[in-house]
């Protein structure tokens, strides 16, 4: 039987306590490295949620302010509808235009503007609701025949609104 001698590389139970030792070693290499990538397969697979539920928020912010723009922008008649206050202010413009600049009452801008008022009938209800806001001195110097010509216009202007929310 033959048996190992010490020739240069030591004993039998040195050269096995090198080789558990490299293996044992090898293993933990191998196991740190699988863990790693587990690690990173997992974080790779949080960053693509992430990544998707940014996407998804960006695509709904997208489509709200689409939607807001096109709200804003409602064909009426053949043109874009604007806010309130731009409808008011067109109405303003068409007064003035007209020359009324020197006295300038709402219950008579709407008498004047019948045409107009109804097509920015959403600029005639901010004018109604703003003076029927205004402070109690200010609207007791509204006479009562302007008072009737406010309240008829903001009963119209609601029917024309309704009328409109209707058909589209």
């Amino acid at each position: 039987m033959a048996t190992y001698t010490e020739s240069g590389g030591g004993s039998a139970a040195t050269v096995w306590a090198r080789l558990r030792s490299r293996f044992a070693r090898q293993a933990k290499l191998t196991e740190e490295t699988l863990r790693a990538v587990e690690e990173a397969r997992s974080a790779a697979a949080a960053a693509r949620e992430a990544s998707e539920r940014a996407a998804e928020a960006a695509a709904e912010t997208h489509a709200a302010i689409l939607n807001y723009l096109n709200g804003a922008a409602t064909e009426t008649k053949g043109e874009p509808r604007g806010t309130r206050e731009e409808e008011l202010g067109k109405l303003f413009c068409a007064y003035l235009e007209k020359g009324r600049w020197r006295n300038i009452w709402v219950p008579k801008m709407l008498t004047d503007l019948e045409d107009e008022a109804i097509e920015l009938h959403r600029g005639v209800l901010l004018a109604v609701e703003t003076i029927r806001s205004a402070d109690r001195e200010e609207k007791d110097a509204i006479s009562p025949g302007q008072m009737k010509v406010l309240s008829d216009w903001e009963k119209r202007a609601l029917e024309l609104e309704g009328d409109q929310h209707q058909s589209e």
